[in-house]
C-alpha cells in the first residue's frame, strides 16, 4: 500500500520517503518487547521491516528510505550493505530528526560541542541524510563537518553520501520538474481545491455490519436522527447538510455529557426510528446500547482510529461504519456513502480486536490472530458493500522465475457495479518454521454485473523465503506452498498448493509485473 501511495507521489515529482514504526519483529515469545535501543542486525529485520520498506521502494519505483522507527539507526548493524549492496538500491538513507543520539536525540537534549561520535555513528550505520528539526541537536552538520577536517571521515564518503542523496531525487524528478509549491506561498492565485481527502474517505471508509439493510438511508423509510456528542456538532451539521442535498429528512440532536442510562437521552431518540450515532470513543458504549434497546434501527459510525474499540453493542444495532479520523471535509463523503450515492468499497487495513488481544501478545496484526488461532472482532482485509456480493472462483497458480503467477476469476450476481479487492494469502509448508499465513498480494478492480473479470496478479517469492546473510539472498525451501484467496484475512474461499523447489531468489530490487485484467 506504502509503494502504491509512493508511485502516486513520484508521477507528481514528489519524493517519498518510506519509514517503518513496525516492531514485531522484537516481540519475544512471553509478549514483551525489549527495549528500543537494543542493538539488532539488519538481517534480524530482512523478514519484516526491511521486506515491508524494500517492497515499497520495488512497487514504487523509487523514493527514499527512513530508519529510526524501526530502532535508532546505530543500532541497526549492517543496514547500508543490505540496502545498497544487497537490494542494489541506489538512493538515500534518512535518519529522524537526533535519531542518531543517545536516547534518541530528545528534544531540549545538550548540544554535543566537539563530540562528534554521533556523527560517526550515523555515517558507519550507512545515514546520508538527517531530518532537521529545530529543537533537536543536529547530527550530520557541524559535527560532520569537523569529523571531515579531523580526517575521521574520509571525502569520499562524502561524496557516497551525495550521490545517495541526489539518485533519490533523481529517481523523482524533483530536481528537473521541481514542484509548484512557490505560487501557493506567494498568494498569487489561491490554490486548486484539494478533493484528495474526501476521495480517501469515501474509498477508505469500512461497511462492518449491515443488518436489515439499513444502509444506504431510503428516504421513502421516513427522517433519519443524527445522535452526537457537543464536540461533534459541528460535523454532524455538514453531514446531515449532505444526507438533506440526498433526500433525507434529517434532524440533528445533541447528547449531554454522560448520557447512557435510561432517561438521559434526548426525547428525540425515543420516537425515532433510525438514529445515526457518531461515535468517538468508549465512553459511547452504554449510550449506544441504551438507544439499541429503545427498539429503532441504529447506525453506528465510528470516528477514531483506534484498532482496539470495544464494540459491546455489535449484536444489538443495525449497521457499523469504520470512518476513520474524523475531518469535517469527510462530511460529503461520508454523506454520500450512507445515502447511497457512492457505495462501500473499503477494506480494513488493520485488525480490530474489540479490546481481546491473543494470550500472550503485545502486538494485534492479522498475523498474530493467526498464529494464537484466534478469530478477531473484524479481520485485516475486511469490508462489506451495500449493494452486492462478488464471487471468487477458478485459482490457478503457476512459477514463472521467481515470481509465482495466481490467476482467478472474480463475478458479480448482482445488478450493480461493485469495486472488489481480492486478497491472497500464502503459507509456508507446514514442516518448515516461519511466519504464519501472511499477504501475498491484493488488488482493487471493479466487477460489472454479468461481465467476469479474469485477473492475473504476480508474487514474490522472497514472501516465502528466509534471508541467506551469507549470500545475500533470499533462500526458498523445497515444499508445498498454499495459495488462498479471499476478501479478508480469515474469509478465504479458494485455494491452490504448488510445489516448489529449493531456490534461491536475488535480493536486487526490481520493477514488479503489472497485474493482468480482462474481461471474460
Amino acid at each position: 500500500m506504502a509503494g502504491m501511495i509512493g508511485a502516486g507521489l513520484l508521477s507528481g515529482h514528489v519524493l517519498p520517503v518510506f519509514g517503518s514504526v513496525a516492531r514485531e519483529e522484537q516481540v519475544r515469545a512471553d509478549g514483551a518487547a525489549p527495549e528500543r535501543g537494543a542493538p539488532v542486525r539488519a538481517a534480524d529485520l530482512a523478514a519484516h521491516s526491511l521486506l515491508g520498506m524494500a517492497t515499497a521502494l520495488e512497487v514504487a519505483h523509487g523514493g527514499a528510505m527512513l530508519c529510526g522507527g524501526m530502532a535508532p539507526c546505530q543500532e541497526v548493524t549492517g543496514l547500508a550493505g543490505m540496502v545498497h549492496e544487497a537490494w542494489h538500491f541506489p538512493g538515500m538513507i534518512l535518519s529522524v530528526p537526533g535519531g542518531d543520539l543517545p536516547g534518541g536525540g530528545a528534544p531540549g537534549s545538550a548540544p554535543h560541542g566537539t563530540d562528534t561520535a554521533p556523527a560517526l555513528n550515523a555515517v558507519a550505520t550507512g545515514v546520508d541524510m538527517e531530518q532537521v528539526s529545530p529543537d533537536r541537536p543536529d547530527v550530520l552538520g557541524e559535527m560532520l563537518r569537523k569529523a571531515v577536517r579531523d580526517g575521521d571521515v574520509k571525502p569520499a564518503q562524502v561524496q557516497a553520501m551525495v550521490t545517495h542523496i541526489l539518485a533519490s531525487f533523481y529517481m523523482a524528478g524533483s530536481l528537473d520538474h521541481p514542484p509548484p509549491f512557490a505560487a501557493a506561498r506567494t498568494g498569487v492565485q489561491p490554490p486548486p481545491v484539494d478533493t484528495l481527502v474526501g476521495d480517501v474517505e469515501a474509498e477508505g471508509a469500512v461497511l462492518l455490519q449491515n443488518e436489515n439493510h439499513v444502509l444506504p438511508f431510503d428516504p421513502a423509510l421516513g427522517p433519519v436522527l443524527v445522535l452526537v456528542h457537543p464536540a461533534m456538532r459541528g460535523p454532524a451539521d455538514l453531514l446531515a447538510e449532505g444526507l438533506r442535498h440526498a433526500g433525507l429528512n434529517v434532524t440533528v440532536v445533541t447528547a449531554p455529557e454522560g448520557a447512557g442510562a435510561t432517561g438521559t437521552l434526548p426525547p428525540a431518540c425515543a420516537q425515532a426510528a433510525r438514529t445515526l450515532v457518531l461515535s468517538a470513543s468508549d465512553d459511547d458504549n452504554r449510550m449506544i446500547t441504551t438507544l439499541a434497546e429503545l427498539g429503532g434501527h441504529v447506525a453506528v459510525v465510528l470516528t477514531a482510529d483506534d484498532p482496539d474499540r470495544q464494540m459491546p453493542w455489535l449484536d444489538a444495532v443495525d449497521s457499523v461504519v469504520q470512518g476513520w479520523a474524523w475531518r469535517d471535509e469527510y462530511a460529503q463523503a461520508l454523506s454520500a456513502l450512507l445515502s447511497g450515492q457512492q457505495d462501500f468499497s473499503g477494506h480494513l487495513p488493520v485488525t480490530l480486536t474489540g479490546g481481546l488481544y491473543p494470550p500472550g501478545m503485545v502486538d494485534a496484526n492479522y498475523r498474530a490472530f493467526e498464529r494464537a488461532h484466534v478469530v478477531p472482532l473484524f479481520p485485516f482485509g475486511y469490508g462489506l458493500s451495500a449493494r452486492g456480493r462478488l464471487v471468487l472462483s477458478e485459482l490457478h497458480v503457476a512459477r514463472e522465475g521467481n515470481h509465482l503467477n495466481a490467476s482467478f476469476t472474480l463475478s458479480n450476481p448482482g445488478t450493480a457495479a461493485l469495486r472488489a479487492v481480492p486478497q491472497l494469502y500464502v503459507e509456508t509448508p507446514p514442516d518448515l518454521p516461519g511466519n504464519p499465513r501472511r499477504l501475498a498480494a491484493w488488488r482493487s478492480v471493479m466487477v460489472a454485473p454479468g461481465h467476469p473479470v479474469r485477473l492475473s496478479v504476480p508474487i514474490g517469492l522472497r514472501l516465502v523465503g528466509q534471508w541467506n546473510a551469507t549470500g545475500g539472498n533470499w533462500a526458498v525451501a523445497a515444499g508445498d506452498y498454499t495459495l488462498s484467496l479471499g476478501f479478508s484475512s480469515v474469509m478465504l474461499v479458494r485455494h491452490a498448493t504448488l510445489h516448489l523447489p529449493a531456490l534461491h531468489v536475488p535480493a536486487t530490487l526490481e520493477n514488479q509485473p503489472a497485474p493482468v485484467v480482462t474481461a471474460e
